[in-house]
């Protein structure tokens, strides 16, 4: 399951917050830290000249941003889970739902889950348009935000990995997996060590 989108984003928290300034509050603190670029940093111009019109974080993914709480006590779904965001300070935040009907799924993929990246939906948009004399220009409007949950488990996090074996997800096995990759590196370390010596 390599995408999910959150579900409820429009909506205040039991506390009163907003999750739609919580997640602009989130996409912010990436932004203040170069991990988001609004439009890749492109100009109106250069837009223009690209074609590139789009939401400001259009395809960009902030990794291990994210992650699961199962809310067993939820008065309207036992089974729901809350998708926490990360914000770039390591602050955690209430923004959202897995879809109920995605929650049996995602709850069994939890065991083998290692890190879920974000992507950031709606937002500013800038779209080309021409204005009378057919100059083409840039007009922006906004909508809503959106979040898109990525999930790499241990299978996929691995298989492009040729120092960790797979292993069952357990933190028995990503401990394992960790301190075999440590190894590697110390070895390496150690080998340029003694070549310079």
């Amino acid at each position: 399951m390599p995408e999910l989108n959150v579900v409820g984003v429009i909506y205040d928290n039991p506390d009163g917050t907003n999750r739609q300034e919580v997640i602009r509050h989130v996409i912010n603190s990436y932004k203040s830290k170069g991990k988001l670029k609004p439009w890749d940093n492109l100009t109106d111009e250069q837009i223009i000249a690209d074609g590139a019109e789009g939401h400001e974080y259009e395809n960009q993914v902030v990794k291990a941003a994210a992650r699961l709480v199962k809310e067993p006590n939820n008065p309207h779904d036992p089974n729901a889970i809350k998708v926490i965001l990360i914000d770039a300070e390591r602050k955690k935040h209430h923004v959202g739902y897995i879809p109920k009907e995605k929650t049996a799924e995602v709850s069994r993929l939890m065991k083998t889950l290692n890190r879920i990246d974000v992507e950031f939906t709606g937002g500013q948009y800038k779209a080309i348009d021409i204005d009378d004399d057919e100059n083409e220009y840039i007009d922006t409007y906004s909508e809503n935000y959106g979040v898109i949950l990525h999930t790499v488990d241990v299978v996929e996090l691995t298989e492009n990995n040729p120092f960790l074996k797979a292993g069952d997800g357990s933190p028995k096995a990503k401990m394992a997996g960790r301190l075999g990759c440590g190894l590697m590196v110390f070895i390496l370390i150690m080998i340029v060590v003694i070549i310079l010596s």
